[in-house]
């Protein structure tokens, strides 16, 4: 890279392209590695946890510890929060050994309405669960103080003498018993474990931009977990949800700070999981992330426009992290997690200015065709000019090899699917995996775009002093109008616009070089109105395209949310 930006000397320019671009490029090779380091661990299935401290997985013998399953709900779908509720719980009866788990939900709704259904549903199932009711237990706070934090806190507070760990699910979060029996018994056995996060594998949802996003999780998400694993070890990361924790040194050790100040960077921690999980592990708690996902699931959301204002809240809380980067005695892997937490949101301004600024630095040097050494006008300059040095091999290699670090990841997760002959006909068969794969990098790429400019206008906000509220999530299907699309891309539009009128009148055989980033800004519009239709995912369904496992072989504990209801925006 350097060779390409400094071919024609140094300057102020070239030197920021350079700079941005090693730090883009460090993120993404990050990335790549652990892929790698994933794919090889498991094509020979092995257990990435085995190589240092490993972890004990018997599951034989009794259970000693009293584990509360709680989940924190504010606002949601009442049917659909009982509904995943009831399904984990039935499994879990299923699975046996219930005496040692309670099941609370946690309310922090404001509606009344809402929180009236939720209490009905809530009796309906005790009454269904008959001698099993007791197992399971209703609370509402009228003053929803600190959010969900200030929610599990609470609880903390009221039951840290009856149980020690609790399994943390969010609203959309489903669980096999078989899942909360393994992680009971990898707490109990490993007493030095503060958290263990187990993967959550995407489900259920039925439209274009849901399926994409879970067939490239589905397919993806253990493979890089397996890497981190890995290299991380016993500090590993924590995600707010389908994770088992050590109560006691998590009420004494992993209290948040407030963070001095105003503006949205002060105030209470957004993205409490991250800390969380530093403060467990410089408490001399071990955190584990598990590459099995087998029983742990959560739902995305179903249009590119509620997965982005997802983001909005986790771009502020991860930039907040910044603040506690030389936070006194953590963990050099927590403050890692700290940098790349911000850097995944951050990356995308970045991406912005560094292809704004080579595209200027191109239009620069074609107009001035000619650099003339000589400030005097003296003979020699027009006699010996020296002309722009554009080093296209160079620059095709570099294009090779980042796109090859950025795809590879995917067809190396599509090489461990067909290598395993029951694993590729969960998928669907050969046929339909290699088409989902082709098909989801194709999407990928049109969306990434979309996404850098979503991440940019966050960030700016954030540093600007634009907070952000706590809002409910949509988990349902919503297909989404052209209105609401237009409002919100139409910025999309004019950066994509802007950036082709450039490159047409400058330099127009670098047209193919923008191509995929000019598409997806262009097209965003109708891209992500068609996206969110579920008629799109239906007709998928039928030919296994953009299948997963659990599709096609729904286990017991997901088929009961199966016909949730649509959520209105």
């Amino acid at each position: 890279m350097s060779e390409i930006i400094i071919a024609n000397g140094v300057t102020p320019v070239s030197i920021g392209i350079l700079l941005l671009f090693s730090i883009i490029f460090a993120q993404v090779a990050t990335f790549f590695w652990t892929a790698i380091i994933g794919f090889t661990i498991q094509l020979f299935s092995r257990n990435p946890v085995q190589f240092a401290s490993p972890l004990d997985y018997s599951n034989e013998g009794p259970l000693y510890s009293q584990t509360a399953v709680v989940m924190p709900v504010f606002n949601e779908d009442p049917v659909r929060v009982i509904d995943g509720f009831e399904s984990t719980v039935r499994s879990l009866l299923s699975a046996g050994k219930t005496q040692k788990f309670h099941f609370h939900v946690l309310s922090d709704t404001t509606s009344e309405d809402i929180a009236q259904q939720e209490q009905t549903l809530f009796n309906d199932l005790k009454l269904r669960l008959g001698d099993h009711g007791n197992l399971i237990h209703y609370r509402r706070r009228l003053t929803n103080t600190d959010r969900k934090v200030g929610n599990i806190a609470e609880f903390c507070r009221q039951y840290s003498d009856k149980y020690e760990t609790m399994i943390v699910l969010d609203a959309d979060s489903i669980m096999s018993g078989a899942a909360l029996l393994k992680l009971a018994y990898l707490m109990q056995n490993n007493p030095s474990t503060g958290i263990i996060q187990m993967v959550t594998l995407p489900i259920n949802q039925d439209t274009l931009f849901a399926r994409m996003m879970q067939f490239s999780g589905r397919m993806c998400s253990e493979m890089f977990c397996t890497g981190r694993s890995f290299w991380q070890l016993g500090e590993g990361n924590y995600f707010g949800h389908n994770a088992i924790i050590r109560l006691k040194p998590f009420i004494k050790n992993c209290q948040l700070p407030k963070l001095s100040g105003s503006g949205p960077l002060s105030g209470a921690i957004l993205s409490h999981d991250f800390v969380e999980a530093a403060w467990m592990r410089r408490a001399g708690y071990e955190v584990w992330n598990l590459a099995d996902g087998e029983g742990s699931y959560e739902e995305l959301p179903s249009n590119i426009l509620d997965y982005a204002r997802r983001d909005r809240r986790w771009c502020q809380g991860n930039l907040q992290h910044l603040r506690l980067l030389f936070t006194k005695g953590i963990h050099p892997i927590s403050r890692m997690h700290f940098l790349m937490g911000a850097l995944s949101f951050v990356a995308s301004p970045l991406w912005l200015i560094m292809l704004s600024l080579g595209l200027a630095q191109i239009i620069s040097q074609t107009i001035n065709r000619v650099i003339i050494l000589a400030p005097d006008n003296s003979l020699d300059a027009y006699l010996l000019p020296t002309w722009p040095v554009f080093k296209t091999t160079e620059a095709m290699i570099l294009f090779l090899i980042t796109a090859i670090m950025l795809l590879l990841p995917r067809l190396l997760a599509l090489v461990l699917t067909l290598s395993q002959q029951q694993r590729r006909l969960r998928f669907g068969g050969s046929i339909a995996v290699c088409s989902g794969v082709l098909l989801e990098i194709i999407f990928a790429v049109l969306v990434a775009p979309v996404l850098m400019i979503f991440h940019t206008c966050y960030v700016m906000l954030t540093a600007c002093g634009w907070g952000v509220g706590w809002n409910t999530q949509n988990r349902g299907n919503r297909a989404l109008s052209v209105v609401e699309s237009s409002r919100d891309l139409f910025i999309h539009v004019l950066v994509g616009i802007a950036l082709l009128a450039m490159t047409f009148l400058f330099v127009p055989t670098h047209l193919i070089w923008l191509s995929p980033v000019l598409a997806g800004l262009l097209f965003s519009i109708p891209l992500t109105v068609t996206s969110s239709y579920d008629f799109n995912g239906k007709w998928q369904q039928r030919w296994k395209l953009l299948a997963t496992p659990e599709e096609l072989f729904s286990p017991d504990e997901i088929k009961l949310t199966n016909n949730k209801p649509i959520l209105g925006s």
